[in-house]
Formats: structure tokens, C-alpha cells, sequence
């Protein structure tokens, strides 16, 4: 905190941003004392004063606000697994794939604060002390530049293919096609089934290569990108 500003005037609210309450207050009282839309009577170095409640921007100490680091896209590592099963006839395969680290820049949540569509906007069921008018989400839109609320950890693990196959030999199929066929095999294959995650939009591991104006050094983002789609497909094989 700059020299001059009483640092007790400032509190961490409950999504762990730095906010001016003012002196007495504490960051759930805006409601209570009406203390929302006020603004502080200090200023700091740059000659800006503070809204209530509302998160303040880091300043890294510089006129340079395009390269603060807000994330990277490297995973700490990526895993796969496969195994393969087979009874008699039947067969079955499966493929586990995973990312354990990594950020993905949601872009498709900061447009959803544009009109305060996004469920976070919505404060049903919010104690009143937490309780937050659409001005401190607007803050957070920031008019869509890239800032650090946005990004969230990209790990995953997806159920990526499992399939399941029966193979007919040719005793089996003699009463119904003769010796025609020697073998028929039918089966079931799963694409993308299932996406294990706490990312808090569709798909982790949609993202768009390429930073955001030159205003980020991150460079993977999830601008309402479709997700990988679930695919379930029949197979029919025939041997003659």
C-alpha cells in the first residue's frame, strides 16, 4: 500500500480481492450502511480514488500494464491410459486422457458479466452481507480486458473412447446366411463420453491460440468455442 493511504481501511472480500471499506467498515456492510457507489475522499500515488467495495487493479509499479503475467497454458503434464479386454467374442477397449495443470483464459464468463447474464451476477440465496449490485461485476468485465478473474485451471480428465464389440463366427451365422458370411461383428463406440473437471465452462480443452490483442502473455482462451462433441457410433464388420 502506498505511503499515506491507511492500509485499515482496506479488507480482502470473499472472492479474496483487496477492496477500500473505509475506516470502521468491514466488506459486508455495504448494504447495511448504504455504502455502495460511494467513493473514498483519499488518493493514492496516481491520483485515483476508490470505490467501495469494488476490487482494485494491481499496479506492478510501472506505466507498463500490458505484461503482467496472469497464467500460463503449459500443463505440468499430460497422461494417457488404454487397456483392451477380450471374452470369447466380445471385446472391449477404453481410453483415459488427462491434463493436471495448465490455465485457460474464459472469455465466454467475462462476456457473460457484460449484461450481468452470468450466474455469478445472480445474488438469490447470497447472504445480504455478500450480496454485490451489478457495478462490482461490471468492474470485473472491465470492458473485456483480459485480467486475471477470468482464468482458471485447465486440469482435466476425460473419458475419451470406450468401445464394446461381439464378433458372430460362422457356425453362428450359417442358419441365417449359409456360408456367405464368416464372420460378423457388431459394436458401440464412444467418442468424448465424459469430462471430469472443475473448469466452470463447457470444455477445458477448447481454446483459441493467440493472445488477446497483444494484451496478455496468455494465449489460450475459451471464446464460446463449441466443446468436443460426445459422439456414440454403430459398427457393422463383415467378413465374406
Amino acid at each position: 500500500m502506498p505511503a499515506g493511504i491507511p492500509q485499515d481501511q482496506f479488507q480482502v472480500n470473499d472472492d479474496g480481492y483487496v477492496v477500500w471499506v473505509g475506516a470502521g467498515n468491514s466488506y459486508t456492510d455495504g448494504i447495511a450502511k448504504t455504502l455502495w457507489g460511494t467513493r473514498s475522499i483519499i488518493t493514492d500515488a496516481r491520483g485515483l480514488t476508490y470505490e467501495w467495495g469494488v476490487p482494485i487493479k494491481f499496479d506492478n509499479g510501472t506505466t507498463d500494464y500490458h505484461f503482467n503475467k496472469i497464467g500460463s497454458i503449459v500443463p505440468d503434464f499430460n497422461l494417457s491410459f488404454n487397456t483392451s479386454f477380450r471374452w470369447k467374442n466380445l471385446s472391449v477397449y477404453g481410453l483415459l486422457d488427462a491434463q493436471i495443470g495448465g490455465d485457460v483464459y474464459n472469455m465466454t464468463n467475462q462476456w457473460g458479466l457484460r449484461e450481468w447474464k452470468l450466474k455469478d451476477a445472480d445474488q438469490a440465496g447470497k447472504p445480504e452481507g455478500l450480496k454485490k449490485p451489478t457495478l462490482y461485476y461490471s468492474r470485473l468485465y472491465d470492458t473485456r480486458s483480459a485480467n486475471s478473474h477470468f482464468v482458471e485451471d485447465a486440469t482435466y480428465l476425460k473419458i475419451r473412447e470406450v468401445s464394446l464389440r461381439y464378433a458372430f463366427n460362422q457356425r453362428a451365422l450359417r442358419p441365417i446366411f449359409g456360408s456367405v458370411l464368416n464372420r460378423l461383428t457388431l459394436g458401440v463406440i464412444g467418442r468424448n463420453l465424459f469430462t471430469f473437471t472443475d473448469y466452470s465452462a463447457y470444455d477445458p480443452e477448447v481454446g483459441i491460440a493467440g493472445g488477446q490483442g497483444g494484451s496478455s502473455a496468455l494465449s489460450r482462451f475459451d471464446s464460446y468455442g463449441y466443446p468436443n462433441f460426445r459422439i456414440v457410433s454403430g459398427v457393422v464388420e463383415l467378413e465374406f
